[in-house]
């Protein structure tokens, strides 16, 4: 039966009449778009990387970052397919992200999300040699200065210059506009692992304390003004942990690293998971103490059970640095953890989000400009790990100015 867009809109009034205005108030999902598993960046690397693994592969995206610019996004890709296992030149894709209002035969107006690959970028270090997500790529004469490299986060700075967070570090970097590495920030001594290998099990072996295999600065953050960064692991420390029977570690404190980019002065945070089970995959700064974090868990589909956007504040927290070890689930009582609150459950029914089509990775999340209604738009975006039958998926959601008090951003 075809229903037409008047019983629509009657419905629709019906419902606002039925709920009340906060309830209305809530994100909205306004549109969707993706990225094919088997497209091609323009990196120009056409040849096999590994078996059925083309070097121009477009997807594995860790990260979104708006540009301020138009509708031009930055999409970062991780270390490639298969965890490291191959030479994968580390690059960021250019985009030109679209969302706006298309109508229909009959009238109706929806939203429409286009995507379009504009340019393919590869990162360098500061000598000009091409950064590689190949896990064994590591000097162990000098392994501050290897060329492996796992980008997972990727904020914008005035002036052209950009912030990567590694996660085999972990580190956090500025690069030129170009991709070439400035220069590397300091990062306290207990975030960092003694005995780098390009195997996880053996780092994981090897290490008493430091950032997990596979659990380093996931997401990065920069405040409004540009003064600020915020890098966040995706699990807890190894000193920050216990270890489980089955050899994974399991706790819920993560610790969130600000950055002083001027002064170099360093504040930590502790931000608890709702399960030990989860991860952080972003965070995204409101203003300089509030943030939005994307916090799921590693299943997809129809078995999947967490993937919220969650705000959480630094507000009234306690600066933790200096503290090697944590509580791998129940701080001490003069450690006040990041406050925290549910934002978007993408799993929710109302957006129809849910079941096969759901992705196991949500990894991108960035402001865009103000939606014509006055909304902030957030954009969100799916990792793929570069599998062909697998797309990239963004989601554009409308925020009322409401939900986001404090907002410092001028888009």
């Amino acid at each position: 039966m075809k229903i037409s867009c008047a019983a629509v809109h009657a419905v629709v009034s019906i419902l606002a009449a039925l709920y009340s205005p906060q309830a209305t108030a809530q994100p909205e999902l306004v549109a969707q778009g993706q990225f094919s598993g088997s497209d091609r960046d323009h990196s120009g690397l056409t040849e096999e990387i590994a078996p059925g693994v083309v070097h121009n592969q477009l997807g594995g995206f860790s990260a979104l970052e708006y540009s301020g610019f138009g509708t031009t996004y930055y999409a970062l890709p991780d270390r490639g397919a298969q965890d490291g296992a191959f030479p994968y030149q580390c690059r960021f894709q250019v985009v030109d992200i679209r969302v706006s209002a298309t109508a229909s035969s009959e009238g109706c107006l929806s939203e429409k999300l286009s995507l379009k690959l504009l340019e393919t970028r590869l990162l360098f270090n500061a000598g000009g040699s091409v950064l590689t997500g190949l896990a064994s790529a590591i000097d162990s004469a000098d392994p501050e200065h290897s060329l492996r490299f796992d980008p997972e986060g990727f904020r914008c700075a005035t002036g052209g210059s950009f912030f990567v967070s590694d996660e085999y570090g972990p580190t956090v970097s500025e690069f030129v506009s170009g991709g070439r590495r400035l220069r590397s920030f300091a990062i306290p001594e207990h975030f960092r692992i003694k005995h780098p290998s390009g195997s996880p099990q053996e780092e994981a072996d090897a290490n008493s304390s430091g950032r997990q295999p596979n659990r380093g600065f996931e997401g990065l953050a920069i405040s409004p003004n540009g003064g600020k960064l915020f890098a966040v692991l995706q699990g807890p420390l190894i000193q920050d942990s216990v270890a489980l029977p089955n050899g994974k570690r399991s706790g819920i404190h993560l610790r969130l690293l600000e950055i002083d980019r001027h002064s170099g002065q360093q504040r930590e945070f502790v931000y608890p998971l709702d399960d030990p089970r989860n991860g952080v995959s972003e965070i995204l700064a409101i203003n300089d103490d509030n943030f939005l974090l994307i916090e799921r868990d590693s299943t997809k589909g129809s078995a999947a059970a967490y993937k919220k956007i969650i705000h959480a504040t630094t507000q009234g927290a306690t600066n933790i640095s200096g503290r090697h070890e944590l509580p791998a689930h129940e701080l001490s009582t003069d450690i006040r953890r990041m406050q925290k609150s549910i934002l978007i459950d993408l799993l929710d029914p109302k957006y129809f989000l849910r079941g096969d089509l759901m992705p196991e990775k949500i990894e991108g999340l960035t402001f865009g400009p103000d939606l014509p209604d006055g909304r902030r738009l957030l954009m969100i975006c799916s990792d793929n790990d570069f599998v062909t039958d697998e797309p990239s998926r963004f989601y554009a959601f409308g925020i009322n100015s409401t939900l986001l008090p404090g907002f410092a951003w001028e888009r």
